[in-house]
């Protein structure tokens, strides 16, 4: 696997400018680590490599009162539901139908509405 650190460096910003964007006070920050990777083949030789280790921090978003605990992925036919660090749903699921709990239309969460004053994400 190969990894390309301003890429990643690139999605970091792009995610915090989406966080600003929506008046969102928190910002995903990161450490990077450079060290040395060692590894001994079967013929006994060792070779080294400089690599970057990034940690990434994992902010609590939320917006008006509200504190996003999870995020939602479209699958093939369903959605998967990733949970933040330390939180859970609680026996509670996502509704069966794709409605907007705010305005009560059913639309895809993925999908941007204009001119809406909020957003189906």
């Amino acid at each position: 696997m190969t990894y390309d650190l301003p890429a990643a460096l690139a999605q970091i910003d792009k995610a915090n400018t989406r966080l600003a964007r929506n008046n969102i006070a928190e910002r995903f920050t990161y450490v990077l680590d450079p060290h040395t990777h060692e590894e001994t083949n079967a013929l006994g030789i060792t070779t080294a490599q400089q690599r970057m280790r990034l940690t990434l921090s994992a902010p609590r978003i939320g917006f008006d009162g509200w504190l996003f605990v999870t995020r939602l992925v479209e699958e093939d036919a369903d959605y998967v539901t990733f949970c933040a660090p330390g939180q859970n749903l609680d026996g509670r699921s996502r509704p069966d139908t794709p409605h907007c709990d705010y305005c009560g239309k059913f639309r895809r969460r993925a999908k941007k509405v204009r001119g809406a004053p909020h957003r189906h994400r």
